[in-house]
This record gives structure tokens, sequence and C-alpha cells, in this order.
């Protein structure tokens, strides 16, 4: 008898964690939380309970992550638009992390109706104006795969006008897309990005050149949804030996670049 309900004790120990396992997919797939127009405090009031039932589960089981995908609609420019988005993720996964639950478990995404993930939202009220979470399982061979660094992209340049310090993207674009792609889809890999200039004006002069020049490249890959953690940038002028690869060149335009590859963390 005793051996009886000693394994019926634990079938139904079985059961229950069976069970907790399937609710994180089947009752929390997907929450809508809406925001005010063209604000990035999320109203939280109505999404308390579901909020609370994700922290337990998340904290329960490390093995899955939470996906925060903000949205943003059609008013405004497009850099507004994306800004928004991403301020409302960010807001969304703090709301997580205070709550205790650990940050690496969390991924955010931002859209613009410019965005084909953003098609989804066409039934969603408040006119997109939401960010939808949701629990989903982690992928185990995805830390494998994201500390792999892709042959085809090891440096590309981009170029400036002389004394300029807004980057000429046109035929770096294709590039710039992949690189975020990869980034986008590798958290364990990061781009480092290193402005340069020529030997022309004093050296502060081309020191500041340089910062800058790297920072509105890091911008961009910004803007187009990369981590910022997962971006470093360096500045270099012709004193500094890492720029000796550049001063043998006696083309100008050579000096006056940027210079982005990614490495692993």
């Amino acid at each position: 008898m005793r051996k009886s309900i000693l394994l019926a004790f634990f079938a139904c120990i079985c059961f229950v964690a069976s069970y907790a396992q399937n609710v994180t997919t089947n009752i929390l797939s997907k929450t809508i939380i809406t925001f005010a127009k063209n604000k990035d405090i999320p109203k939280v009031e109505d999404y308390g309970d579901n909020l609370n039932k994700s922290v337990a589960i998340l904290k329960a089981n490390p093995q899955l992550k939470l996906l925060v995908e903000a949205y943003s609609c059609g008013r405004g420019s497009e850099q507004h638009n994306r800004d928004l988005a991403q301020r409302r993720a960010n807001n969304v996964r703090k709301l997580f992390i205070e709550k205790g639950v650990n940050p690496d478990q969390i991924e955010t995404a931002s859209y613009t109706p410019n965005d084909p993930q953003n098609s989804q939202n066409d039934k969603i009220p408040n006119d997109c104006n939401c960010v939808v979470f949701r629990i989903v399982k982690r992928v185990e061979k995805e830390s494998a795969v994201s500390n792999k660094i892709p042959n085809d992209l090891p440096k590309a340049k981009i170029f400036f006008k002389r004394n300029k310090d807004v980057p000429i993207i046109k035929d770096q674009d294709d590039n710039i897309n992949k690189t975020v792609a990869i980034l986008k889809a590798k958290p364990g890999l990061k781009l480092i990005v290193e402005g340069y200039t020529s030997d022309r004006g004093s050296e502060q002069h081309n020191r500041d050149l340089a910062q800058r020049r790297a920072n509105n490249v890091r911008k961009l890959f910004i803007e187009k949804g990369v981590d910022p953690s997962q971006i470093e940038t360096a500045s270099y002028t012709v004193n500094d030996p890492q720029n000796r690869q550049n001063t043998a060149d006696h083309r100008p335009k050579e000096h006056d670049c940027a210079i982005f590859r990614i490495v692993k963390r």
C-alpha cells in the first residue's frame, strides 16, 4: 500500500511539472501591453496578472526566455517611430528585470510600420501603439552558433568626405544589412567600429573627427536594431600605431574612413 501511495505521489509530481511546462506556451503565449499615443510608458494596470505569471514561470524555468516586441504607428518620421518602439521595448524589459527576471532571459525587438513584422498588428487596438510579450523556449544550439564569425564579412570600410563625419553608405549598404542580420541572430558576437582620419589639421581636431565618424557609424547600426551593447568604437589618427595600415596608402581618401568588423565577445 505504501509503495502504491509513493508511486501515485511521484506520478502526480511529474504531471504537475509537465503541466507547468505546457502552461508557458499554451496559456501565456502572447500578451499585449498598450501605450498612449506617442508615449513610452506602458499601461500595466490590466496586465499585472499576466506579468506576474510570466515572471514566476521565467524564474522557475531558466531554459525559457521572454520575447518583447515593440511597435509604433505611422505618425512621425521613421527615426522617431523606431526610437519610440525601442524605448517601449526597453521599458517593458525593465519591468521584468525589476521583478527579478534574469536579464539574459529577455530579448527585445522594435518594429515600425515599414517593417514586415508590423503587418501582424493590423488588428491590434490602439493603432499599433503596443508591446507584445510572450514566453518561448531557448534554442540550445544558439550559443554554439553565436560564437561562429562569418567568413564573408571579416572587415568592411565606410568612407567620408574630407573633414566630414557623415558616412557615405550607398556602396556599403549591403554589407551593413548583412552585418545587422548576423549581430541580431548571434548575440555572442560584437561589432568593432574604428574611425580614422588623415594628417590634415591638428591632432585634437583629427582625434575628435575620428571619434565622431566611429560614433556615427555605430549610430547607423543601432538605428537598424542592433543591441548597443554589441558595438564598441575606437578612433585613430595618423600618430597612432593602429593607423599604420592606412598611412602606407598614399590616396588621401583611404585615410577618411571607418572600418567595421565582427568579432567574438
